[in-house]
């Protein structure tokens, strides 16, 4: 590998990242994991709509001042669709307040639209809603890295 280049991330890596910049707060880090155009979106759980970077910087900085703890994430159950340039990855996360805790605060059910740029994968639509506890099955999670995805809080 040349010294120039560098590594481009997976999807399940720029999930984890988004992950790791939402519990350690990084906003920087998260406008970074998303395509620079002006359709992007993100829906949080509440159904608030944040169209373009600076209105998904709001959210995110709203997020921020709102929650005084750091929210946790762990992928419980997913399902990924392959598209050309792109890739729909629907998962059921646990949202925890403590990482040690072994139950989940809520449920919520993630859809992440990515697409395949010249420097890896980019958001460019995120959803997330409340999800139901039918929704959360352990039982049927598949053998995958993203499935289980735990922060390395170092």
């Amino acid at each position: 590998m040349s010294r120039f280049s560098k590594p481009v991330l997976s999807v399940q890596d720029v999930i984890q990242s988004l992950h790791k910049a939402v519990y350690y707060q990084d906003i920087e880090l998260i406008l970074k994991l998303w395509l620079d155009e002006d359709n992007i979106s993100y829906i949080d759980v509440n159904g608030k709509i944040a169209k373009g970077a600076a209105q998904i910087k709001y959210a995110f900085d709203e997020i921020q001042q709102n929650n005084v703890i750091p929210l946790y994430h762990e992928i419980v159950n997913t399902n990924i669709h392959s598209l050309i340039g792109g890739m729909l990855v629907e998962t059921i996360e646990a949202v925890k307040y403590n990482p040690a805790e072994n139950n989940a605060d809520y449920y919520i059910h993630a859809s992440y639209i990515l697409l395949q740029t010249h420097i890896g994968w980019k958001f460019l639509r995120i959803h997330f809603s409340k999800a139901n506890d039918q929704d959360v099955s352990y039982e049927n999670c598949i053998d995958s890295n993203l499935i289980k995805i735990k922060i390395g809080l170092h």
